[in-house]
Parts: C-alpha cells; sequence; structure tokens
C-alpha cells in the first residue's frame, strides 16, 4: 500500500508486494496530476462528500500502469520463481524414490 498527501486529499496505491515503489509512486504522481488538470483543489474540497466524476481517467491511467515494463518484469520474475518451485517440489518427491530403489 503506497500513499500520498496534497491539499486534504490522501491518494491511495494498492498494488502487489513485487511492485517497485517508484512506479507506484510515479502512478500516484501522475494520477494527482491528471486530477488537479481537470479540477482545481478548492472545487474537489467543494464537491468532495458528492464525489467527482474522474473515474475514467483513473480506469485509463491504472490500465497504462499495469503494462508498465516494470509490473510486466514483476510478473514474469514471479511465473519463474513458481516455476522454480514446482520444480524443487517435484525433484524432492522423487529423490526418496530413487534412494529407496538402490
Amino acid at each position: 500500500m503506497h500513499t500520498d498527501t496534497s491539499d486534504g486529499l490522501v491518494f491511495l496505491c494498492l498494488s502487489e508486494a513485487t511492485l517497485k515503489m517508484e512506479v507506484a509512486y510515479a502512478f500516484l504522481d501522475e494520477l494527482k496530476t491528471q486530477l488537479y488538470r481537470k479540477f482545481n483543489p478548492q472545487f474537489i474540497a467543494d464537491r468532495l462528500a458528492y464525489g467527482i466524476n474522474f473515474t475514467s481517467e483513473m480506469k485509463t491511467l491504472t490500465e497504462e500502469y499495469n503494462r508498465h515494463p516494470a509490473v510486466n518484469v514483476s510478473k514474469e520474475i514471479l511465473a519463474d520463481l513458481a516455476q522454480v518451485k514446482d520444480l524443487t517440489v517435484d525433484n524432492l518427491c522423487t529423490t526418496p524414490q530413487r534412494n529407496s530403489h538402490e
């Protein structure tokens, strides 16, 4: 979980633990930039209780950052680690069988 505050707002980014902190904070910075480009801080403060229409921008930005190379590398590393784990477990399971036949 990564957070940032600005003008009384808390920006929150929930991500997998493998996501580099720089990517999460770059996402939060871009989110703030786009929010403040569309709305001024006073408008946000006045409308906060009623909500503001920023969903499409957040969805687009989230999709963009989910395709970020650092995110993809993390997913690839996790997949590789899962394969190594599976192979290790398989090898450990077959080793006693080999030793018992010798």
